[in-house]
C-alpha cells in the first residue's frame, strides 16, 4: 500500500494524511458516543477511555503503513533529545510553574481527588501517545518519504505535518469551543506541531516527542484536571488574542531547529550518513550551557529556571562527552545550571508558601469584614 502511495502525486499523499486524521478523529467521536451512555467516571475518566480506544486505532494505522519500527528507534537517545528539544524542556517547566502560581493565587482553588488526578495524568499521556503516533509516527514519516530526503523535502514535510496538526484543533468548535479560541489554538498548535516534528526529525525518538506533547497538555490543562477549574472546553475558551503573543516566541525555536545547517545534518542522517559531533559543536554547546546556566539562576527566583537549567546541564554534559579535557566552560555551565535548578525548586516552594499564606490572610480579612 505504501509503495503504491509513493508512486502517486504528492497531493494524493497529503489527501491520504487528511483521511488518516479523519479516521483517527472519527474513532474518538465513536468512542465518546458509546461511552456517554454506558460509562460514568469522575473528571477525565471517560476521556481517558476514549483516548485509549483512539490509541488502539492509531497503533493499527502505524502498523498498516509499516511504521511500527519507530517505536523501537532510539535515535540520539532520550537525554540528548531533551537538549535538542531544549525549548520544549524549558517551556513545559515554565508552563507548569505559571499554572501552579495562578491556581495558588485563586482563593477558591481546590485540589480534586487522587483518582481524578490519576485519570487526568493518564489522559494527558494517552493524548501524547495517540497524537504523536498519528502526526509524527505515520503522517510525518509518510511525508518524509514522499517529499524526498533532502533539505527542502524535510522542511516541507515538517511544516505540512505541523500545519495539519494545528488545523485539527479547529474541530474543537463542534465540542463547544468558540471560533475565535479554536482559531487561536489552531495557530499556536501549528507552530508547536512544527517544533514537535523538527525535534522528532532530529532526535529520531518518538517517545521523546510523546513525552513533550503529554507535558505541554498536562501543563496547559492542569487547572481543569488538578484544581477542578472548569472543563477542558472552558479552559480553551479562555484563550484570546493576547495568546497570539506565543506566535513569535514559538517561531524562534522553529527557525533554530530547522536552520540550514541542521537540515543538512538531517538530510545526511536520513540517507544513513553518520554525522559526528565536532570540537566546534562541543565549544558551541559549552558556551550555550554557560549562558543557560546564568539565565536559569536569574529566572530561578520565580521558579521559572528549572527547564532552562536542565537544558544547560545536558548541553554541558554533551560538550564534555566530545571534548572531555580542558573544557572548563562546559563544567562551569553545568555547575551554574545545577545551581539554577536548585534555586528554581527553592523559589517555587517559597512562592507557593507565600501565595498560600496570602490567600489565608485574605480569607481571614474577608471574614472579619463580614462580621
Amino acid at each position: 500500500m505504501k509503495k503504491k502511495l509513493m508512486r502517486m502525486p504528492k497531493v494524493v499523499t497529503i489527501l491520504v494524511a487528511v483521511l488518516i486524521v479523519a479516521i483517527f478523529l472519527g474513532s474518538m467521536d465513536v468512542a465518546a458516543f458509546f461511552l456517554a451512555d454506558t460509562v460514568s467516571l469522575p473528571g477525565y475518566g471517560s476521556s481517558m477511555i476514549a483516548e485509549f480506544m483512539a490509541g488502539v486505532v492509531a497503533f493499527l494505522l502505524l502498523c498498516l503503513f509499516g511504521y511500527l519500527g519507530v517505536l523501537g528507534e532510539k535515535g540520539k537517545g532520550f537525554i540528548h533529545g531533551l537538549y535538542i528539544g531544549g525549548f520544549l524542556t524549558g517551556y513545559c517547566c515554565l508552563e507548569l510553574a505559571a499554572q501552579l502560581y495562578v491556581q495558588m493565587m485563586t482563593p477558591d482553588a481546590k485540589v480534586v481527588s487522587a483518582l481524578e488526578i490519576l485519570f487526568f495524568a493518564a489522559t494527558m499521556f494517552l493524548i501524547g501517545w495517540t497524537e504523536e503516533l498519528i502526526f509524527r509516527g505515520v503522517i510525518l514519516n509518510l511525508f518524509l518519504e514522499r517529499f524526498s530526503k533532502t533539505k527542502r523535502g524535510i522542511l516541507w514535510a515538517v511544516i505540512l505535518s505541523g500545519v495539519l496538526f494545528g488545523a485539527v484543533h479547529l474541530t474543537n468548535i463542534s465540542q463547544g469551543v468558540t471560533v475565535t479560541s479554536a482559531m487561536i489554538q489552531a495557530i499556536n498548535g501549528a507552530f508547536l506541531g512544527v517544533i514537535f516534528g523538527a525535534v522528532y526529525a532530529r532526535s529520531e525518538n518518538i517517545w521523546l516527542v510523546m513525552t513533550f506533547h503529554a507535558l505541554v497538555d498536562f501543563a496547559s490543562l492542569m487547572g481543569s484536571g488538578i484544581f477542578g477549574a472548569g472543563t477542558t472546553v472552558e479552559q480553551i475558551n479562555q484563550m484570546s488574542a493576547a495568546n497570539l503573543i506565543a506566535v513569535p516566541v514559538l517561531l524562534i525555536p522553529c527557525i533554530v531547529l530547522l536552520r540550514p545547517k541542521k537540515l543538512l545534518e538531517m538530510e545526511k542522517e536520513a540517507n544513513h550518513i553518520v554525522v559526528f559531533e565536532t570540537f566546534e559543536e562541543a565549544d558551541r554547546n559549552a558556551a550555550l550551557s554557560l549562558a543557560l546556566g546564568m539565565i536559569s539562576i536569574l529566572t530561578g527566583f520565580m521558579g521559572y529556571g528549572l527547564g532552562i537549567g536542565i537544558a544547560g546541564l545536558i548541553g554541558g554534559r554533551l560538550s564534555r562527552k566530545v571534548q572531555p579535557e580542558k573544557n572548563g566552560m562546559a563544567l562551569a555551565g553545568m555547575i551554574l545550571s545545577g545551581i539554577g535548578m536548585a534555586v528554581s525548586i527553592i523559589g517555587m516552594i517559597v512562592l507557593c508558601f507565600v501565595y498560600s499564606n496570602l490567600n489565608g490572610l485574605s480569607a481571614v480579612m474577608m471574614t472579619n469584614g463580614v462580621k
